[in-house]
């Protein structure tokens, strides 16, 4: 299953949601604190199954704010079950729902919270080109390997930064 990650998704109806989560992490963009955490995971050499291993661990981590240790674990747990029971395209569909319909909703209102407002105005304007694009994308393949996942570790060690300030 983890392997899988690497190969093309074919995302009929999911694109617009697709492209909606993707856009929120552009929020990282309202200072340059991201810089750092961008180049460190784009860049550190990692094999795929030890880069795999981290985004996984990463994704656990980041939901674990939302939704708690036991929740994330969850959460987690039951999408390895839809991708091992209906295959990996239903468990990225189930992951992409969870992302649309709560993380990115919680994640812009921690964002308002905080006065990350250019930040919100750089998503929703990314958010209305991602969803004016995504009909023109619906027979392209999504793919999300391990250059998307370096992405969203870095989405996720920058939040984790500014969550916990030291």
């Amino acid at each position: 299953m983890v392997a899988a990650t690497v190969y093309p998704l074919i995302l009929r109806h999911a694109k617009p949601l697709v492209a909606a989560v993707g856009a929120h992490g552009i929020t990282d963009l309202d200072s340059f604190d991201w810089v750092p955490h961008y180049l460190f995971w784009g860049l550190v050499p990692l094999p795929g199954l030890v880069l795999t291993a981290v985004f996984i661990a990463s994704s656990i981590m980041h939901f674990a704010h939302e939704l708690g240790d036991y929740g994330s674990l969850a959460l987690h747990g039951y999408v390895g079950i839809v991708a091992l029971q209906r295959g990996r395209h239903a468990a990225f569909n189930a992951m992409i729902d969870y992302l649309a319909f709560v993380h990115v909703p919680l994640h812009y209102a921690r964002c308002w919270r905080n006065g990350r407002k250019p930040g919100l105005l750089l998503a929703g304007v990314a958010t209305l080109m991602g969803a004016a694009a995504s009909p023109r994308m619906i027979a392209d393949p999504f793919v999300f390997g391990h250059r998307m996942q370096r992405v969203v570790i870095a989405h996720i060690s920058h939040e984790y930064v500014l969550e916990h300030p030291q």
